[in-house]
Protein backbone atom coordinates (compact mmCIF):
# COMPACT_ATOMS: atom_id res chain seq x y z
CA UNK A 1 0.00 0.00 0.00
CA UNK A 2 0.78 3.47 -0.57
CA UNK A 3 1.08 4.25 3.64
CA UNK A 4 3.86 1.15 3.73
CA UNK A 5 5.71 2.38 0.88
CA UNK A 6 5.95 5.67 2.87
CA UNK A 7 7.45 3.92 5.70
CA UNK A 8 5.85 3.09 9.12
CA UNK A 9 5.96 7.03 10.47
CA UNK A 10 2.46 7.28 9.63
CA UNK A 11 1.18 4.08 10.80
CA UNK A 12 3.09 5.14 14.17
CA UNK A 13 0.92 8.46 14.17
CA UNK A 14 -1.79 7.03 13.68
CA UNK A 15 -1.75 4.14 16.25
CA UNK A 16 -0.67 7.02 18.42
CA UNK A 17 -4.13 8.93 17.58
CA UNK A 18 -5.85 5.97 18.75
CA UNK A 19 -4.11 5.38 22.02
CA UNK A 20 -4.82 9.05 22.77
CA UNK A 21 -8.52 8.63 21.72
CA UNK A 22 -8.55 5.31 24.39
CA UNK A 23 -6.84 7.18 27.00
CA UNK A 24 -10.02 9.79 26.26
CA UNK A 25 -12.08 7.45 27.03
CA UNK A 26 -10.53 5.94 30.09
CA UNK A 27 -10.50 9.60 31.86
CA UNK A 28 -14.25 9.98 31.11
CA UNK A 29 -15.01 6.88 32.54
CA UNK A 30 -12.67 8.05 35.75
CA UNK A 31 -14.15 11.22 35.91
CA UNK A 32 -17.88 9.38 36.07
CA UNK A 33 -16.57 7.28 38.63
CA UNK A 34 -14.79 10.05 40.82
CA UNK A 35 -18.44 11.93 40.78
CA UNK A 36 -20.57 8.97 41.66
CA UNK A 37 -17.92 8.68 44.51
CA UNK A 38 -18.42 12.42 45.73
CA UNK A 39 -21.48 11.78 45.58
CA UNK A 40 -21.54 9.24 47.85
CA UNK A 41 -19.64 10.98 50.44
CA UNK A 42 -21.65 13.47 50.49
CA UNK A 43 -24.74 10.98 51.04
CA UNK A 44 -22.51 9.41 53.93
CA UNK A 45 -21.70 12.58 55.56
CA UNK A 46 -25.30 13.72 55.61
CA UNK A 47 -26.29 10.45 56.80
CA UNK A 48 -24.03 10.60 59.19
CA UNK A 49 -25.17 13.41 60.50
CA UNK A 50 -28.69 13.10 60.58
CA UNK A 51 -28.37 9.71 62.74
CA UNK A 52 -25.70 11.73 65.49
CA UNK A 53 -27.78 15.03 65.28
CA UNK A 54 -31.38 13.10 66.05
CA UNK A 55 -29.61 11.21 69.19
CA UNK A 56 -28.04 14.59 70.22
CA UNK A 57 -31.38 16.23 70.01
CA UNK A 58 -33.15 13.33 72.04
CA UNK A 59 -30.58 14.52 75.17
CA UNK A 60 -31.27 18.27 74.72
CA UNK A 61 -35.13 17.32 74.39
CA UNK A 62 -34.86 15.38 77.72
CA UNK A 63 -33.14 18.36 79.60
CA UNK A 64 -35.54 20.50 78.31
CA UNK A 65 -38.04 18.19 79.63
CA UNK A 66 -36.98 18.29 82.95
CA UNK A 67 -37.25 21.79 82.88
CA UNK A 68 -40.85 21.81 81.93
CA UNK A 69 -41.61 19.50 84.80
CA UNK A 70 -39.46 21.79 87.40
CA UNK A 71 -41.45 24.86 85.89
CA UNK A 72 -44.83 23.26 86.24
CA UNK A 73 -44.13 22.46 89.84
CA UNK A 74 -43.00 26.26 90.23
CA UNK A 75 -46.10 26.98 88.62
CA UNK A 76 -48.81 25.71 90.27
CA UNK A 77 -47.27 27.08 93.66
CA UNK A 78 -47.27 30.54 92.08
CA UNK A 79 -42.94 30.74 92.12
CA UNK A 80 -42.72 30.91 88.39
CA UNK A 81 -45.06 32.76 85.25
CA UNK A 82 -46.94 31.08 82.27
CA UNK A 83 -44.14 32.64 79.80
CA UNK A 84 -41.35 30.43 81.43
CA UNK A 85 -43.60 27.26 80.22
CA UNK A 86 -44.07 28.80 77.09
CA UNK A 87 -40.64 29.52 76.45
CA UNK A 88 -39.74 25.79 76.95
CA UNK A 89 -42.63 24.51 75.45
CA UNK A 90 -41.61 26.32 71.51
CA UNK A 91 -37.76 25.28 72.26
CA UNK A 92 -39.43 21.63 72.82
CA UNK A 93 -41.70 22.10 69.64
CA UNK A 94 -38.15 23.44 67.75
CA UNK A 95 -36.09 20.18 68.63
CA UNK A 96 -38.92 17.82 68.46
CA UNK A 97 -39.20 19.50 64.46
CA UNK A 98 -35.66 19.17 63.75
CA UNK A 99 -35.76 15.53 65.09
CA UNK A 100 -38.55 14.50 62.59
CA UNK A 101 -36.83 16.39 59.77
CA UNK A 102 -33.35 14.67 60.17
CA UNK A 103 -35.14 11.32 60.02
CA UNK A 104 -36.42 12.46 56.83
CA UNK A 105 -32.71 13.65 56.09
CA UNK A 106 -31.22 10.50 56.88
CA UNK A 107 -33.96 8.78 54.92
CA UNK A 108 -32.93 11.09 51.66
CA UNK A 109 -29.12 9.78 52.15
CA UNK A 110 -29.79 6.42 52.47
CA UNK A 111 -31.61 6.79 49.66
CA UNK A 112 -29.33 8.40 47.22
CA UNK A 113 -26.48 6.12 48.99
CA UNK A 114 -28.52 3.02 47.94
CA UNK A 115 -29.10 3.88 43.91
CA UNK A 116 -25.28 4.44 43.84
CA UNK A 117 -24.16 1.56 45.44
CA UNK A 118 -27.37 -0.35 44.00
CA UNK A 119 -28.64 -1.61 46.59
CA UNK A 120 -32.94 -2.95 46.84
CA UNK A 121 -35.57 -0.62 48.04
CA UNK A 122 -34.98 -0.26 51.53
CA UNK A 123 -31.99 -2.10 52.37
CA UNK A 124 -30.91 -1.48 55.90
CA UNK A 125 -27.75 0.79 56.04
CA UNK A 126 -25.33 0.23 59.49
CA UNK A 127 -23.91 3.04 61.70
CA UNK A 128 -22.07 4.69 59.39
CA UNK A 129 -17.93 4.82 59.45
CA UNK A 130 -15.48 7.25 56.93
CA UNK A 131 -17.39 10.40 57.34
CA UNK A 132 -14.57 11.80 58.70
CA UNK A 133 -13.03 15.75 59.49
CA UNK A 134 -9.36 15.74 58.79
CA UNK A 135 -7.26 16.87 61.26
CA UNK A 136 -4.29 18.26 59.27
CA UNK A 137 -5.02 20.13 55.63
CA UNK A 138 -2.08 19.78 52.67
CA UNK A 139 -0.14 22.83 51.71
CA UNK A 140 -2.88 24.62 49.43
CA UNK A 141 0.30 24.99 46.73
CA UNK A 142 0.84 21.09 47.03
CA UNK A 143 -3.46 20.58 46.63
CA UNK A 144 -3.47 22.87 44.05
CA UNK A 145 -0.81 21.28 41.93
CA UNK A 146 -1.94 18.13 42.79
CA UNK A 147 -5.37 18.86 41.45
CA UNK A 148 -3.79 20.16 37.72
CA UNK A 149 -1.39 17.17 37.70
CA UNK A 150 -5.02 14.67 38.44
CA UNK A 151 -8.10 16.19 37.20
CA UNK A 152 -9.30 13.77 35.01
CA UNK A 153 -10.72 17.39 33.05
CA UNK A 154 -7.08 19.04 32.23
CA UNK A 155 -5.88 15.35 31.76
CA UNK A 156 -8.53 15.07 29.39
CA UNK A 157 -7.79 18.52 27.63
CA UNK A 158 -4.28 17.23 27.62
CA UNK A 159 -4.54 14.55 25.67
CA UNK A 160 -7.19 16.59 23.48
CA UNK A 161 -4.22 18.80 22.76
CA UNK A 162 -1.49 15.93 22.17
CA UNK A 163 -4.30 14.07 19.67
CA UNK A 164 -4.24 17.28 17.50
CA UNK A 165 -0.86 17.71 17.73
CA UNK A 166 -0.67 14.08 16.37
CA UNK A 167 -3.11 14.90 13.42
CA UNK A 168 -1.34 18.02 12.49
CA UNK A 169 1.99 15.75 12.52
CA UNK A 170 0.03 13.54 9.88
CA UNK A 171 -1.28 15.61 7.65
CA UNK A 172 2.14 17.40 7.28
CA UNK A 173 3.67 14.02 6.33
CA UNK A 174 0.74 13.46 4.08
CA UNK A 175 1.77 16.23 2.15
CA UNK A 176 5.25 15.48 2.01
CA UNK A 177 6.74 13.66 -1.09
CA UNK A 178 7.36 9.97 -0.65
CA UNK A 179 10.50 8.64 -0.15
CA UNK A 180 10.86 6.07 -3.17
CA UNK A 181 11.91 8.45 -6.22
CA UNK A 182 9.10 8.89 -9.18
CA UNK A 183 6.51 7.42 -6.62
CA UNK A 184 4.99 10.89 -5.11
CA UNK A 185 2.16 12.77 -6.58
CA UNK A 186 3.53 15.91 -6.57
CA UNK A 187 7.06 15.02 -8.47
CA UNK A 188 7.93 14.10 -11.59
CA UNK A 189 8.97 11.12 -11.64
CA UNK A 190 12.11 11.13 -13.79
CA UNK A 191 15.30 9.63 -13.08
CA UNK A 192 18.67 11.59 -12.72
CA UNK A 193 19.49 10.43 -16.48
CA UNK A 194 16.62 11.55 -17.44
CA UNK A 195 14.64 8.26 -18.05
CA UNK A 196 11.72 7.62 -16.15
CA UNK A 197 11.93 5.33 -13.41
CA UNK A 198 8.66 4.73 -13.12
CA UNK A 199 5.19 4.51 -15.30
CA UNK A 200 3.54 8.47 -15.90
CA UNK A 201 0.81 8.57 -13.42
CA UNK A 202 -1.58 11.79 -13.81
CA UNK A 203 -0.34 14.70 -11.68
CA UNK A 204 -2.72 15.99 -9.08
CA UNK A 205 -3.16 19.78 -9.39
CA UNK A 206 -0.76 20.70 -6.59
CA UNK A 207 -1.76 24.30 -5.99
CA UNK A 208 -5.40 23.33 -5.04
CA UNK A 209 -4.33 20.50 -3.01
CA UNK A 210 -1.50 22.30 -1.13
CA UNK A 211 -4.01 25.09 -0.80
CA UNK A 212 -6.83 23.02 1.17
CA UNK A 213 -4.06 21.24 3.09
CA UNK A 214 -2.78 24.38 4.00
CA UNK A 215 -6.36 25.43 5.20
CA UNK A 216 -6.82 22.74 7.27
CA UNK A 217 -3.79 22.69 9.15
CA UNK A 218 -4.71 26.50 9.91
CA UNK A 219 -8.10 25.14 10.84
CA UNK A 220 -6.68 22.38 13.46
CA UNK A 221 -3.68 25.04 14.52
CA UNK A 222 -6.69 27.47 15.61
CA UNK A 223 -8.30 24.31 16.80
CA UNK A 224 -5.48 24.11 19.21
CA UNK A 225 -5.21 27.67 20.29
CA UNK A 226 -8.64 27.65 21.64
CA UNK A 227 -7.90 24.44 23.27
CA UNK A 228 -5.20 25.31 25.03
CA UNK A 229 -6.65 28.58 26.51
CA UNK A 230 -9.79 26.32 27.68
CA UNK A 231 -6.73 24.39 29.62
CA UNK A 232 -5.41 27.59 31.22
CA UNK A 233 -8.88 28.97 32.26
CA UNK A 234 -9.55 25.38 33.87
CA UNK A 235 -6.57 25.47 35.20
CA UNK A 236 -7.58 28.83 37.39
CA UNK A 237 -11.20 27.23 37.64
CA UNK A 238 -9.22 24.23 39.31
CA UNK A 239 -6.75 26.16 41.64
CA UNK A 240 -9.98 28.82 43.41
CA UNK A 241 -12.28 25.78 43.42
CA UNK A 242 -9.70 23.96 45.54
CA UNK A 243 -8.49 27.64 47.43
CA UNK A 244 -11.97 27.82 47.76
CA UNK A 245 -13.06 24.50 49.22
CA UNK A 246 -9.94 24.60 52.09
CA UNK A 247 -11.29 28.21 53.41
CA UNK A 248 -14.73 26.49 53.60
CA UNK A 249 -13.10 23.46 55.42
CA UNK A 250 -11.02 25.32 57.79
CA UNK A 251 -14.11 27.44 58.73
CA UNK A 252 -16.47 24.88 59.40
CA UNK A 253 -13.66 22.83 61.42
CA UNK A 254 -13.10 26.06 63.38
CA UNK A 255 -16.51 26.14 63.98
CA UNK A 256 -17.28 22.59 65.17
CA UNK A 257 -14.39 22.85 67.31
CA UNK A 258 -15.38 25.86 69.31
CA UNK A 259 -18.93 24.79 69.58
CA UNK A 260 -17.92 20.97 70.36
CA UNK A 261 -15.11 21.99 72.29
CA UNK A 262 -14.21 24.71 74.85
CA UNK A 263 -16.87 26.71 74.52
CA UNK A 264 -19.32 23.96 74.92
CA UNK A 265 -17.51 22.83 78.18
CA UNK A 266 -17.79 26.43 79.25
CA UNK A 267 -21.73 26.68 78.99
CA UNK A 268 -22.08 23.27 80.34
CA UNK A 269 -20.00 24.73 83.77
CA UNK A 270 -21.78 27.72 83.52
CA UNK A 271 -25.27 25.11 83.68
CA UNK A 272 -24.31 23.58 86.40
CA UNK A 273 -23.34 26.47 88.40
CA UNK A 274 -26.88 28.21 87.70
CA UNK A 275 -28.57 25.03 88.88
CA UNK A 276 -26.16 25.25 92.11
CA UNK A 277 -26.79 28.63 92.71
CA UNK A 278 -30.81 28.27 92.18
CA UNK A 279 -30.61 25.53 94.71
CA UNK A 280 -28.75 27.72 96.81
CA UNK A 281 -31.41 30.47 96.53
CA UNK A 282 -28.75 32.96 95.04
CA UNK A 283 -29.66 32.42 91.47
CA UNK A 284 -33.22 32.90 89.50
CA UNK A 285 -34.84 30.33 87.70
CA UNK A 286 -34.21 32.69 84.59
CA UNK A 287 -30.55 32.48 84.73
CA UNK A 288 -31.17 28.40 84.88
CA UNK A 289 -33.36 28.91 81.89
CA UNK A 290 -30.57 31.08 79.88
CA UNK A 291 -27.84 29.23 80.80
CA UNK A 292 -29.40 25.40 79.47
CA UNK A 293 -30.98 27.40 76.40
CA UNK A 294 -27.22 28.96 75.77
CA UNK A 295 -25.99 25.22 76.12
CA UNK A 296 -28.72 24.06 73.34
CA UNK A 297 -27.76 26.61 71.09
CA UNK A 298 -23.60 25.45 70.51
CA UNK A 299 -24.73 22.15 70.52
CA UNK A 300 -27.01 22.35 67.67
CA UNK A 301 -24.13 24.23 66.18
CA UNK A 302 -21.53 22.17 66.45
CA UNK A 303 -23.49 19.65 64.91
CA UNK A 304 -24.17 21.60 62.01
CA UNK A 305 -20.77 22.58 61.59
CA UNK A 306 -19.36 18.96 62.13
CA UNK A 307 -22.46 18.37 59.03
CA UNK A 308 -20.80 21.08 56.71
CA UNK A 309 -17.30 20.36 57.85
CA UNK A 310 -17.71 16.43 56.41
CA UNK A 311 -19.36 18.17 53.07
CA UNK A 312 -16.47 20.62 52.84
CA UNK A 313 -13.86 17.59 53.16
CA UNK A 314 -15.91 15.70 50.75
CA UNK A 315 -16.22 18.69 48.34
CA UNK A 316 -12.31 18.89 48.73
CA UNK A 317 -11.47 15.33 47.68
CA UNK A 318 -12.97 15.78 44.80
CA UNK A 319 -11.77 19.49 43.90
CA UNK A 320 -8.21 18.13 44.84
CA UNK A 321 -8.63 14.17 44.02
CA UNK A 322 -7.31 12.97 47.01
CA UNK A 323 -7.74 9.42 47.56
CA UNK A 324 -7.84 6.92 50.64
CA UNK A 325 -4.82 4.95 51.53
CA UNK A 326 -4.81 3.09 48.05
CA UNK A 327 -2.91 5.64 47.44
CA UNK A 328 -2.48 9.58 46.87
CA UNK A 329 -2.04 11.92 50.18
CA UNK A 330 -2.66 10.96 53.77
CA UNK A 331 -5.08 13.00 56.12
CA UNK A 332 -5.53 11.93 59.76
CA UNK A 333 -8.90 12.61 61.29
CA UNK A 334 -8.95 14.50 64.71
CA UNK A 335 -11.34 15.23 67.35
CA UNK A 336 -12.31 18.63 68.75
CA UNK A 337 -9.85 20.84 70.37
CA UNK A 338 -7.10 18.65 68.54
Amino acid sequence: TRERRSGDGTLTIKGDITTAEVEIAALDAGLARRRAITEARRALARYAWAREASAGIRDLEGIVGQLVGIVRIRLAVGSASQSDLLRLEVLRTDLETRRRNLGDEAARARATLAGILDLPSGAALGRPRGARVPGHIPDLETLVQGAIARRHELRRIRLELQKLDLVIALQKTRGLPDLATGMSDLQDPLAADGRRAFPQRPMAPTDVFLGGREAWLDELHERRLGLDQQRRALESRVRAEVESTVHALRIHRRTWWAHSGEMLEKTRQRVELERSGYQQGRRSFQDVMDAEEEYIRHRLEGIDALRDARLAWADLRDAAVLVDSTGGPSVTPDHPGG
